[in-house]
């Protein structure tokens, strides 16, 4: 039904002559593309095809790759890409019949939670690598200011 434009609003014998306009806003004048549209609800409408394997497809192969990389260089995975792909695939089977927005807010949630859930889990090594840091830079002013004292 996409790409055929229909009339919105009034009755469908009601039609003005070309190029005038009815006196009644939004009667004759305004065209919608799509017949959810003509009914007001075009956030629920849902697109023939594989538009949930298109959305959840992207991200799904992204952790995949993700998740390969890391496997060939340190032979191990982290537990919050595999529990995020898991949660992707059954998600993309699970938004079938649900509308595209519904679906797409699906797919930001797992997303952010694995953004959380990767934080939440490197922050010791996040935190140990901070504390390092930290005690090389204070050794480094104490050799500074040790330097100065003696040289100046």
């Amino acid at each position: 039904m996409t790409g055929r434009r229909i009339r919105s609003g009034g009755p469908p014998w009601r039609t003005t002559a070309p190029g005038r306009r009815c006196r009644r806003p939004f009667c004759c004048s305004t065209t919608a593309t799509t017949v959810a549209e003509a009914r007001g609800s075009a956030w629920l409408a849902r697109p023939a095809g594989l538009d949930d394997v298109a959305l959840f497809g992207g991200v799904i192969i992204y952790l995949t790759a993700l998740l390969a990389l890391e496997w060939r260089a340190v032979r191990r995975a982290r537990p919050a890409p595999v529990v995020a792909l898991v949660a992707l695939v059954v998600g993309a089977v699970a938004v079938g019949g649900l509308p595209a927005t519904i679906s797409l807010a699906l797919l930001a949630l797992i997303c952010v939670a694995l953004v959380l859930g990767g934080m939440r889990s490197g922050d010791p090594l996040r935190r140990q690598v901070r504390q390092t840091a930290l005690e090389e830079q204070v050794a480094a002013e104490h050799d500074q200011s040790e330097w100065r004292r003696r040289n100046l």
